[in-house]
């Protein structure tokens, strides 16, 4: 049995107290602005674009699997994103066609948020060879180019990273990123990959005019300070998405049909303002 002193009770009990109340301030500084916890057995098109086809540009030839509405399922309190084998051919672009042989899900909120807000979503990760789930924010109401990676994952490095972009000019191309792997450190804070595989986990980001915190299940485990990075750091409004693709590379895409059709599962998402 351990036996505990006086002051290592007394250190716990400030360490406590310190947490609850910066929960408290955070609440305090926050009020809900959108909500969605998927109680209709339909994806609500009042607060959602469903995506279907693939962008009319340079992804119709990167992207290896198409949009389909049919993958957005909600059933019983929980959004799927599914993404499976699934024959669509001659699509086509100007005058290019092309083949698809997978099919998948994306969600867009019709809703721009501004900055100084704190966004988060209860979700389990897709663990089927090939596939490539994120979630995100993106805008160009402005002009300019803004994307902020709440996280993106791949199943095949069994990885989680973090990202911004951002360009005045709105090309993506120009647009310089800061990118992070961040599994690493997930993974020696418990969070393993066959753990966020089979376990919903609150996925948080508190973006600020001065840093960008991301957190998972309340924990923080990356701040990205804005003076540091002026030059990738997202300003604009954004619209938060929801989508899984399939790995851009050959090599990448699923060969193992063992454990498709698949589905990145959503139980809530929620977004709140500073006041």
């Amino acid at each position: 049995m351990k036996i505990y002193n006086k002051k290592t009770i007394l250190l716990s009990l400030l360490v406590l107290l310190s947490l609850n109340v910066f929960a408290q301030k955070d609440k305090e500084q926050y009020e809900l602005i959108f909500e969605d916890d998927f109680t209709k057995p339909y994806i609500d098109t009042n607060k959602w674009q469903v995506s279907s086809g693939v962008l009319k540009d340079a992804t119709f030839l990167f992207e290896k699997a198409i949009l389909k509405q049919e993958n957005i399922v909600v059933k019983e309190g929980i959004l799927n994103i599914i993404s499976k084998r699934d024959t669509t051919l001659n699509q086509t672009f100007d005058t290019i066609k092309r083949d698809f042989f997978f099919s998948t899900g994306k969600i867009i909120s019709k809703q721009m948020f501004p900055i100084g807000v704190k966004i988060e979503a209860k979700i389990k990760l897709p663990k089927a060879q090939g596939l490539w789930s994120a979630f995100w924010l993106y805008g160009q109401q402005d002009g300019s180019y803004n994307e902020l990676d709440i996280f993106e994952t791949n199943t095949n490095k069994k990885a989680i990273t973090t990202n911004m972009y951002y360009d005045a000019s709105g090309d993506y191309n120009k647009a310089i990123s800061n990118f992070k792997k961040s599994y690493i450190k997930l993974f020696f804070m418990g969070y393993t990959w066959k753990y966020i595989t089979s376990h919903f986990c609150v996925y948080t980001v508190v973006w600020d005019k001065d840093e960008i915190r991301f957190l998972i299940d309340g924990k923080e485990f990356r701040t990205v300070k804005a003076k540091n990075n002026k030059s990738s750091y997202p300003v604009s409004p954004m619209s938060v998405i929801l989508n899984t693709a399939v790995l851009p590379h050959d090599y990448e895409k699923p060969k193992d049909d063992s454990l498709l059709p698949d589905r990145m599962q959503v139980d809530y998402i929620k977004v709140y303002q500073k006041k």
